[in-house]
Order: C-alpha cells, then structure tokens, then sequence
C-alpha cells in the first residue's frame, strides 16, 4: 500500500475530508471520510464564515480518528465559483532538419500562449494543451514524436480567486495543517467521472449543488470553459417551503421522494409528510408544477451557459450529471436529456458506501491526486 494523503473539500453544504492511498491492485482505497453540514458557499461567498473553523475542526478530526492516522498536510478543491478558466493559441516553425516535435517546445509553446492580461484578484492554479495542429492538418490531443514544419497549440488555463487560496490556507493554518497543493474541482470531477474516449470527443460536466450549478465543457484532459450558475437544488426546496408553507426540512424531505418518471398526478393523490409531530397532505400535482417549473428554469439557465461558451459541441455530446442538488431524484438525467438535447448519464463510480453523487467531488480530488502520484 502507498503513503496516505489527505483531502479537504468545501463544498456548497457540507465540508468533506477524505484520507486515501494506492492500492497494489485497483486504483486507490478509501481509508476514511467524514462529512459536516454547514452554512456553506452562496454565489461565491462564505456563509457564516466565523463558523467554518470549528466546522472545519470537527470533520478532519473525524477522518483522522476512522483512519487512525493523524496527516499534517492537506490537498485542497478549490469549488468552480472561485475559477476562471482562459482558452489561448500560440504557434510555432520547426526551423532546421529535425523537425521532431518536443516536449519543450509544446512548453515554449504555452508559455508564448500566456500573453492575456489576468485581473489581480486571481492566480494560475492549472494549465494544459487542449489540441495541436500540425501543418494545418488533423488535430493531435499529444503532437510529442511527431514530425511538422508548422505547429499550432491550444492551451486552456484555470485561475482561481487568491481570496479562497488564502482564506482556506488561514483555516487550516490554525489546525497545523499545511496545504500540499490546491486542485480545481471541476477538472478532477472530470477526469474522475468521464471516460477518456467521451473527453477526447467534447462532454459537459453538470454539477447540480446546492446553491448553485457548475456548467464544464471538457476536451482531452482538460476544462475549456465554465460557467456557474448561481441555482441549485436548495431554491427547489425552497419554493416547495413557501408555496406549501412548510418547513425547509419537510421541503427537502418532498423534493428527494419526487420522481421525473411520473409527473402527472390525479387531482385526488397526495402527498404526506410529518411537520411538527402533525401529518400534512400536500397535492401531488402542485408538488410536480413546483419542482418542474423550477428545473425548467434552471435547464434554460444551463443551456445559455452552454451556447454563451462559443463551443460547437457535436450532437454526439455527452453530459455528465453530478452534484447531490437533483441528480439523487429519481428520472433527473432522463428529464435534463429530454429538455437539454444532448445524452445525459448519471456516473455509477466504484465506492463502496460513498458512490452516490454527493461524493463524487470529494473522491475525484482523492482519485486525481492519487492517480498523480503525489503526497
């Protein structure tokens, strides 16, 4: 078995730590998780930022106490609301007789490509190619060993708010954690969840959450765009609290039972649901008017994030549901097909006790620096 690493996930609603390592056989073991709800993060602020350190606290020290390993450091997922991502081209001639293709100059390349101006606020955390072309010719994913007068590179970078780096490092500086590196959600989520051969071709990442929806066009190994859409599962639950004037609880209660496989009802059939120690019936139908009319607004919201991309996606496109926001309801990535136009799959991973949605974040972080060989 290889070294442990540690991770640290702050998601929209809970705080997650993972602790894992390599297994001789297989990809990688969980060793531990341990997740806290809390206030969270709303369109790219802090909830209750004074409460997050005790929060924060608690769940490391559950990771630690299942795996009986006590880590000093930590890789930590920056969340899609702190990234920008910036596509940019470069060129080059192969002047002289070995015109082979170098691993140098592909890097001499995007250095040449990173001549954009970057608003202060953020720092580079990522960059990668995304295609080559050689000669004019086909496009090539790794150009490497391969002969060209003329090459041309697309280089995609990912930023982050230096605001979030400094404030999770403050965090966890108080605990005597060091941070190993910071990692971008949506790319680990990615290359986690989505094959290669479905990457290499174009896919979307859809991260439905709890306060808001992540929009990620990925190609080859990397994200080519993203956009996050300040809704998620949380204004569902919402509107069925004020419309049918019950508690946020019972609300999320109602949404998880709701199911996009049958969404007309008889007037007659209703739903029950335990408020305050009394059973309230809810019509079934106005529960469906609610959800839907919702999910309809934030489907219309995900496909402007996608045409505001600029991105030709092929109709072969493949999108890939996660986040626990609707993805846990039973018929949502039927539903979101239907309404998107474009393949839906809801990843199955291979987790014993952590496969539903709401970990993929957290394991894919795990799996990616795992998969790296780092820590």
């Amino acid at each position: 078995m290889g070294k442990s690493v540690m991770t640290v996930e702050f998601g929209t609603s809970k705080v997650i730590c993972a602790i894992g390592r390599k297994r001789s056989r297989g990809r990688f073991e969980i060793v531990s998780l341990a997740q806290i709800n809390y206030a969270g993060l709303k369109k790219g602020r802090w909830q209750e930022l004074e409460l997050v350190p005790e929060v924060l606290k608690k769940t490391i020290k559950e990771a630690k106490t299942k795996a009986k390993q006590n880590p000093t450091s930590a890789y930590v997922g920056i969340p899609p609301c702190f990234c920008r991502v910036h596509c940019a081209s470069s060129a080059m001639d192969i002047i002289g007789n070995n015109r082979v293709i170098t691993a140098e100059i592909v890097d001499r390349m995007m250095k040449n490509a990173q001549h954009f101006d970057v608003p202060d606020e953020y720092e580079m955390v990522h960059a990668s190619s995304v295609y080559f072309k050689l000669d004019g010719q086909n496009l090539f994913i790794d150009p490497v060993g391969v002969e060209a007068s003329h090459i041309e590179g697309q280089f995609a970078f990912i930023f982050a708010k230096k605001r979030f780096l400094y404030e999770a490092k403050t965090l966890l500086d108080v605990l005597s954690i060091s941070i190993t590196a910071f990692k971008p959600e949506m790319l680990c989520q990615a290359l986690f969840l989505i094959p290669v051969e479905e990457r290499d071709a174009s896919s979307v990442l859809l991260d439905i959450g709890f306060y808001d929806t992540s929009v990620s066009i990925i190609y080859g190994d990397t994200v080519i765009y993203s956009r996050v859409i300040p809704a998620g599962g949380a204004q569902i639950t919402s509107d069925l609290s004020q419309v049918l004037d019950i508690d946020m609880e019972s609300a999320e209660r109602i949404k998880r039972r709701f199911s996009f496989e049958t969404t007309i009802y008889p007037q007659h059939v209703k739903e029950t649901v335990r408020q305050d120690g009394n059973i309230i019936e809810v019509d079934k139908q106005m529960i469906a008017e609610i959800i839907l009319s919702r999910v309809d607004h934030l489907t219309h919201m995900i496909k402007t994030a996608l045409n505001e991309s600029h991105v030709e996606l092929p109709e072969t496109t493949k999108v890939y549901l996660t986040g626990a926001g609707i993805s846990m309801m039973k018929g949502s990535a039927a539903y979101l097909e239907d309404n998107l136009g474009l393949t839906t799959i809801l990843p199955q991973i291979d987790a014993t006790n952590y496969s539903s949605p709401n970990f993929h974040n957290a394991i894919g972080l795990l799996d990616h620096v795992l998969s790296n060989e780092e820590g």
